[in-house]
């Protein structure tokens, strides 16, 4: 019944178009309601992963370029929600206000990989990582604002692998990172401002020493104590005199 109701309001989004941020507002309060992904937990419901999942791949799938009825542009709020895993692979984030503020990254991996994210604003601020992976591989970021500001990293990773970030920001201001990763292999940072100022770095690793185009360094304020985890890219050699 719940895998039901979601496609029929993911189609009543489909032909509603003057309610459709509505319907998807609804779609994405189910995934902020409180949710325990451990099996032996005494508050967990059978089925209740695969109806979250269904929800996460519906979005995707119409954030899609090839999407039969398009959502982009649409605000997404994930406010406060738990994920153990997601699809969302593709997706265009061209305009409107996607939000993961305070959400909860607990096992699984999210994937946002081979993205477009097109002006608009996408925000971690106060995510907690516990034990999840979020993959941006291969994703096109132009012009966009992207938030992991006060996020805490305690196991788990946050990739940027293959990334193109051109224009606008990503900021990791005073985040916290106590454990896992944050790798940029082969990413292009080229006229995008990647901040961590004033983050906390009490252990994990965060990896630039295979980045592709670095023509923009991340910023560290010069009194924050640096990962002992920091991965910087190696000088080329110089030429012979």
């Amino acid at each position: 019944m719940r895998l039901a109701g979601v496609y029929a309001l993911a189609g009543l989004a489909d032909d509603w178009t003057d309610q459709q941020q509505t319907c998807i507002d609804v779609l994405c309060a189910y995934l902020r309601m409180p949710y325990d992904p451990d099996p032996l937990a005494p508050s967990y419901r059978q089925g209740e992963k695969e109806v979250r999942h269904t929800i996460i791949r519906v979005v995707g799938e119409h954030l899609r370029a090839d999407a039969p009825v398009s959502w982009c542009g649409r605000n997404l709020d994930f406010t406060g929600a738990t994920f153990d895993g997601g699809e969302l692979a593709g997706a265009r984030f061209t305009g409107g206000d996607v939000s993961f503020r305070r959400a909860e990254f607990v096992a699984g991996s999210v994937y946002i990989d081979d993205a477009e994210f097109v002006g608009g604003r996408i925000t971690f601020f106060r995510a907690n990582f516990t034990g999840g992976n979020l993959f941006f591989g291969g994703s096109k970021f132009q012009g966009s604002a992207v938030y992991l500001s006060e996020t805490k990293i305690a196991a788990g990773m946050v990739s940027f692998r293959r990334t193109s970030l051109t224009g606008g920001s990503l900021s990791f201001d005073l985040a916290e990172l106590n454990g896992g990763k944050i790798f940029f292999g082969g990413a292009e940072l080229a006229g995008c401002a990647v901040s961590f100022s004033d983050a906390l770095f009490n252990g994990g690793e965060v990896d630039l020493s295979e980045v592709a185009a670095y023509d923009v360094p991340p910023v560290f304020d010069p009194w924050t104590i640096p990962p002992s985890g920091l991965l910087l890219p190696v000088a080329p050699p110089s030429p012979p005199l």
